[in-house]
């Protein structure tokens, strides 16, 4: 049986550490940012991920790790 946390093969667990995706997640409430890092983090596909909970947070962060996919709330 599987449960929420069983995820199916991806492609990214066959590529070195270093080449998977980072991700930066932007929302201003707390606990959506916290449960989708620890969502995508439980996936082991992504290198990095940052939280930021407003504009100017993301922008700063973007300008220092240059993130490869923005999850956002507008």
């Amino acid at each position: 049986m599987s449960t929420f946390f069983d995820f199916p093969q991806n492609p990214f667990h066959s590529l070195p550490e270093n080449e998977r995706p980072s991700v930066l997640i932007v929302d201003d409430l707390v606990l959506v940012c916290h449960s989708l890092k620890m969502l995508l983090h439980q996936t082991g596909q992504y290198r990095e991920i940052w939280q930021a909970h407003n504009g100017k947070e993301a922008c700063e962060l973007v300008r220092q790790f240059h993130p490869d996919v923005i999850l956002m709330d507008i």
